[in-house]
């Protein structure tokens, strides 16, 4: 009995055939219904692991594009805030000018009001300016100077800070004082020269050599006729226009560095210009306690803000947020922090940890009831001041705003190279495919008559019959 169909040698060659063939046609079809010419690691295993790499890798930067594009709305949200600011601080100004002409005490108390008003505004400006639960424009509590925080960063800043308020004294006094800030320089050769005003400002007259030596004097020369004078006395310095000279004899003066002036000044006079007692005392002290302490405590505020991982195991520590993007999934040092900046110093003299400050009729009128126009002009100056501070702080943004967009566009590109890549890899030629699949069927016909043909020998024993 049979147990099985044997078929002629030319049957099964043209039955194979057909098989591979069908076998051929399946795998054109596959590649044709998903684009793909390896669909798996059996396919070609290189392709298919360079291709999942370089996947993923695209989508990880896909997703570092989402953080980047998030930051440049962090900042955005702040720019936009720092604008309104400058305006805020622009009606600020505007009342503060009608105050300074306003005789009627009534009407500058209503402008002082609309000071007042506008300052907390800000206040509450800052509050508000939030994306994605971060604010670089906020108002927050100072560092207590005298906590373990404060003390630390004090010990860091405490030398600037006392450069900055001998600055700001040698500045005070020029500009109050004029030429008369100086006495007369013996030799007259511009080795040195003498403050002989600044006992007004804390230390007693005194003698400044130019650091390194040299002369504090330049080639540009005045005659005496330049500086309207018919003789001048050498060693005396005369102001023309915003620049000092020194007679070097009775004819000629020679104009001064002041930059170098102020420096040296500064080193001269930066400690005891700042009395470690009796702050009010305006004899051992340039500008008083409040300008003092507002300069030592903004110094504070930024040295802990700047270096928060160095402060935030300290009792008393206290710093705004900080927006950190990072541009890398292989490591995430590297990164940008764009660190926020507490209200309080960027609004020097205007606000003071969270709360802005308040402006009395009482501050802009003299003891004999007329309008104080120099504390008015100190006012309207603080908010120049501040006023530069914030577009400073907003071009800041915009730069790192700026830097996180190049990124972002670097990013893309590197996505969209990596996606094509991958593709590269794996992606079937579809008119190549085409083709062979039209060949495929056309062979798979042949293939169906030659197998018919090849019956035809055993189909022949059947007319025996």
């Amino acid at each position: 009995m049979a147990s099985s169909v044997t078929l002629s040698s030319a049957a099964m060659s043209n039955l194979l055939a057909l098989q591979n063939t069908q076998s051929l046609v399946d795998r054109t079809q596959n590649r044709l219904s998903t684009g793909k010419a390896v669909n798996s690691a059996l396919d070609d295993a290189m392709a298919f692991f360079k291709n999942r790499n370089l996947t993923n890798r695209a989508s990880d930067l896909s997703d570092i594009k989402s953080d980047i594009q998030n930051g440049v709305n962090v900042i955005k949200e702040a720019v936009d805030s720092l604008e309104q600011v400058d305006s805020l601080l622009k009606s600020a100004k505007a009342a503060a000018q009608s105050a300074r002409a306003e005789k009627d005490a009534k009407v500058r108390e209503n402008y002082i009001k609309q000071i007042n008003d506008n300052l907390g505004q800000i206040v509450q400006l800052a509050g508000d300016t939030n994306y994605d639960g971060i604010n670089l424009v906020q108002a927050v509590d100072n560092v207590d100077v005298n906590s373990d925080a404060g003390k630390a960063a004090l010990n860091v800043v405490n030398a600037d800070v006392r450069n900055q308020y001998a600055g700001d004294a040698f500045d005070k006094a020029l500009k109050e004082k004029g030429a008369d800030f100086f006495g007369t320089a013996t030799p007259p050769d511009g080795t040195t020269l003498k403050i002989a005003a600044n006992t007004d400002y804390g230390v007693a007259d005194s003698d400044i050599t130019k650091s390194g030596g040299g002369k504090y004097i330049t080639s540009e020369t005045k005659s005496a006729t330049d500086l309207g004078e018919a003789t001048l006395t050498a060693g005396k310095v005369y102001k023309s226009g915003d620049n000092y000279y020194l007679a070097t004899d009775d004819t000629s003066a020679a104009k001064i560095d002041m930059a170098a002036v102020r420096d040296d000044f500064i080193k001269a006079n930066a400690t005891t210009l700042v009395a470690d007692t009796d702050l009010t005392d305006p004899t051992k002290n340039a500008l008083g306690a409040d300008t003092y302490n507002t300069i030592r405590q903004t110094a504070v505020n930024d040295e802990v803000a700047a270096n928060q991982d160095k402060y935030s195991d300290k009792q008393g520590f206290i710093a705004p947020e900080r927006l950190t993007v990072i541009f890398s999934e292989q490591d995430k040092n590297r990164k940008i922090d764009v660190q926020a900046r507490a209200l309080g110093s960027i609004l020097t003299g205007l606000v003071d940890g969270t709360k802005a400050k308040t402006v009395s009729a009482k501050d802009w009128v003299r003891t004999d009831g007329t309008v104080d126009t120099n504390k008015i002009d100190d006012f309207i100056a603080t908010v120049d001041t501040a006023r530069s501070q914030v577009r400073a702080y907003a071009a800041e943004l915009g730069n790192y705003s700026s830097i996180m967009s190049i990124r972002k566009d670097w990013t893309d590109n590197t996505v969209n190279t990596l996606k094509g890549g991958a593709a590269d890899l794996v992606n079937a030629n579809m008119n190549e495919e085409s083709a062979n699949m039209l060949a495929l069927q056309t062979r798979q016909q042949l293939g169906v008559i030659a197998l018919s043909i090849s019956q035809q020998s055993d189909q022949a024993v059947l007319r025996l019959f």
